[in-house]
């Protein structure tokens, strides 16, 4: 079942210009089993963020409150249940320079019924922060596809360089989790054994990277032919998207061809337009 309720989102200015205002809604998710949190019902707000093409993406830097007519927050306390995924608002960013932006957040759906106020702050991207990058597939393997001055490497992997980063995949996850390295390394084999398959599986309709150092600056990757047409991801995976301890396959709906190129959005200090905004009933 889907509830609408009439909010109007007033933001500050970008600009010197007033974005315009917007209906939101509230999804309640009937049965849905969000990671086992059956003890802690879950509401979805989604925001519609107007399209502007002076920015190319947009997301939900913070939600700081949502109030209901008690003045009680519906944000849960992630300390409080020691679950530190029970408020997550979108980590992504959206497009938004074509069209609007749909962004999301989790909220207490017991107490959502008469929410007066929602209060954060959106982050923008502005436009002409990508590298682009044509790489040959068959020649630039197990090289840094991007400038040495950003702030994370692109290496892009086929079958035969694979192992190399596998493991370091396993000594960066020993070294962040305090473990030693013969531990991750069974631990990866039993998970295996229990569960198959743990790894990406080499086939000829993706594209794999591993992507190291600060990937907060990394917004997104997308690839064009030669006549800078996008190349669509498949849509029979997921998100098309397949993640393995920093190694990232992309899937296509066809073959990558040679004269393909990448786009690399990314970020810092001086790209990053931060929004205070507010929604009052």
């Amino acid at each position: 079942m889907i509830k609408y309720l009439g909010f109007i989102i007033l933001f500050s200015a970008i600009s010197c210009n007033k974005i315009q205002s917007q209906e939101i809604s509230i999804y309640k998710n009937d049965g849905e089993d969000i990671e086992n949190f059956e003890e802690y019902p879950l509401n979805e707000i989604q925001l519609s963020i107007p399209a502007n093409e002076k920015y190319s993406y947009v997301k939900i830097k913070t939600i700081e409150n949502v109030i209901n007519e008690k003045k009680e927050n519906l944000l849960y306390e992630r300390d409080s249940v020691n679950r530190l995924r029970l408020f997550f608002p979108s980590a992504e960013y959206k497009r938004v320079d074509k069209e609007n932006a749909i962004l999301d957040f989790w909220i207490k759906s017991a107490k959502n019924k008469n929410v007066k106020q929602i209060k954060g702050v959106l982050s923008y991207l502005k436009n002409n922060n990508e590298t682009e990058v044509s790489f040959n597939l068959k020649d630039d393997v197990d090289k840094n596809l991007v400038s040495d001055q950003l702030p994370f490497k692109i290496f892009r992997v086929n079958n035969t360089v694979v192992k190399k980063y596998r493991k370091k995949g396993q000594e960066k996850e020993a070294k962040d989790s305090g473990r030693l390295l013969e531990v991750v390394v069974k631990d990866d084999e039993f998970m295996t054994k229990t569960f198959g398959s743990q790894v990406i599986e080499f086939t000829t309709n993706q594209i794999v990277f591993w992507i190291e150092g600060n990937m907060v600056n990394l917004i997104d990757i997308k690839f064009f032919d030669k006549d800078n047409n996008e190349i669509k991801l498949s849509e029979d995976q997921n998100d098309a998207i397949i993640t393995e301890r920093g190694l990232y396959a992309f899937y296509f709906d066809q073959k990558p061809q040679a004269d393909w190129k990448i786009k690399v959005y990314h970020s810092n200090k001086r790209t990053l337009v931060e929004v205070p905004f507010e929604i009052k009933k």
